[in-house]
């Protein structure tokens, strides 16, 4: 009985990937750089804010057992993949040569072009030459194909007797700067001293170089529109405790009305308090201890919205949790009170199908 309902399940979970696949790819556009041609239709679609892929600027020819190429170009940035069917009664041919007219009158360069037949291979069996980490699908004979450039787009097209192919890469420089220490530390640890926040001895009114960590904070609370905080202001132990009590307080209210007035962050999310002198994490004694002690602390009262430094990331796995939590109560259970598939079995198995599926279309 659980053979066959698990196998139930990997087949219908197959039609579901490949329907949202086909929903995916009705809902696609073509790339604005260059127009499909007419009556073609796109079969497959995948845009990536960020990858590097290869483009193949040379004859390839096989060598010692492999496919090769003496002129590669890796390019980075962002990849869009279209993968056209033509109607029946357009030879590639035709559709190549109306390609190369187009190219031309989008005033792009050419940096290669290869005609029929170009290479006597399939287009799949070139993956390594076009860094295909991704898997997109390239098949049929690498008949016709051209790379052409445009400012900072490329632009590469394999015509042949199963359609356009077409790659599109916006080149440009990755932001490595996405996931915040600010961020990181709130999620792990529920908490951060920070020393960004600048005040003159005695005063509790920000300095303009406080700016830079106010943003920072300010752009994850508000990617993060959930997120609760508190503000907690500290001093060292130099002058009077409840003079020190009352700064401490008046600076972390100080950072509360700097994020709400200046970076729109919601009021309603945030709390401030001061703690004085009475928190030090260093000793007193010294000037660097002192240093370290007058801070202001982060602390996030539910940090679980952040989960992994994104609130999309979060927001996924909590529904997948409590979708397998439910499932997994509803699921039938065989003549021994087993239950007979886990909600998370059924996804991994899902996925699982989805890239054999598509792994063994490239040699059909």
């Amino acid at each position: 009985m659980q053979r066959i309902v698990t196998t139930t399940l990997l087949a219908i979970s197959l039609c579901l990937s490949i329907a949202f696949t086909s929903a995916q790819a009705a809902n696609a556009k073509d790339h604005p750089l260059i127009n499909r041609f007419p009556g073609a239709n796109i079969d497959q679609y995948e845009h990536l804010e960020y990858e590097e892929m290869s483009f193949i600027l040379s004859k390839p020819y096989h060598k010692d057992g492999a496919w090769v190429a003496d002129k590669i170009l890796p390019v980075a940035g962002k990849v869009t993949y279209i993968y056209y069917k033509l109607p029946k009664t357009k030879s590639p041919l035709q559709v190549f040569r109306n390609y190369q007219k187009a190219i031309k009158k989008q005033n792009m360069t050419v940096l290669f072009n290869c005609e029929r037949t170009c290479v006597n291979v399939n287009a799949g069996h070139l993956d390594h030459l076009y860094n295909n980490h991704q898997d997109f699908y390239f098949n049929y004979g690498f008949d016709q194909y051209i790379v052409a450039k445009r400012d900072n787009f490329y632009l590469s097209l394999i015509v042949n007797d199963g359609g356009v192919f077409q790659l599109v890469i916006e080149e440009e420089t990755l932001n490595d700067d996405l996931i915040s220490p600010i961020a990181e530390a709130l999620a792990s640890t529920g908490k951060i001293d920070l020393y960004g926040f600048h005040f003159d001895s005695g005063k509790s009114a920000l300095k303009p170089e406080s700016d830079s960590e106010l943003a920072e904070l300010a752009t994850i609370l508000n990617e993060h529109p959930a997120l609760k905080i508190k503000i907690v202001g500290h001093t060292d132990n130099v002058g009077d405790s409840k003079a020190n009590l009352k700064l401490s307080a008046a600076r972390a209210k100080s950072v509360l009305n700097a994020l709400v007035k200046n970076f729109n962050v919601n009021a309603a999310n945030l709390s401030a308090e001061g703690q004085g002198e009475t928190q030090p994490v260093d000793t007193n004694s010294t000037d660097m201890g002192r240093a370290k002690n007058r801070r202001v602390e982060i602390i996030a009262i539910n940090p679980e919205v952040i989960y992994g430094g994104t609130a999309n990331t979060y927001n996924t796995d909590h529904t997948t949790a409590e979708a397998a939590a439910e499932a997994q109560q509803e699921a039938p259970a065989d003549n021994s009170g087993n239950i007979v598939d886990s909600a998370e079995e059924v996804v991994d198995k899902a996925e699982k199908v989805k890239d054999v599926a598509k792994r063994f279309k490239k040699f059909f």
